[in-house]
């Protein structure tokens, strides 16, 4: 078995307001869209969730999405003139870079990781 590609699923409870995000704010693009979910092109998937999300959903097991960036500090610049808000400023850390972490609008963990 060869792995062809890896897609990052994540759950949402209101599906056109996290097009918005994904889209608009950090730049993605749409490569299939339907009623309940959302492919795109840079392999993650926004899926409309059979169940409400709470108001903050974040445990030790909850699913991080890492977006690889080439320069942490600018793209941190650009999200945030496009109204993004982070949790943490890019930062260095052993083994990397920077590494800046911010939330959806699903309140989904994401984090900028340059290497």
């Amino acid at each position: 078995m060869k792995i062809q590609g890896v897609i990052a699923s994540v759950m949402v409870s209101d599906i056109d307001r996290a097009i918005g995000f994904y889209r608009d704010k950090l730049g993605l693009t749409v490569e299939s869209e339907h009623a309940d979910w959302v492919m795109f092109q840079e392999g993650i998937a926004i899926q409309l969730s059979p169940v409400p999300a709470s108001e903050l959903k974040w445990d030790p097991n909850s699913v991080v999405i890492t977006l690889v960036v080439e320069d942490c500090e600018a793209a941190y610049r650009i999200l945030t003139s496009r109204g993004v808000a982070f949790l943490s400023a890019p930062a260095s850390s052993p083994g990397l870079t920077a590494v800046a972490s911010l939330r959806d609008t699903e309140n989904n963990v994401l984090q900028l990781l340059q290497l």
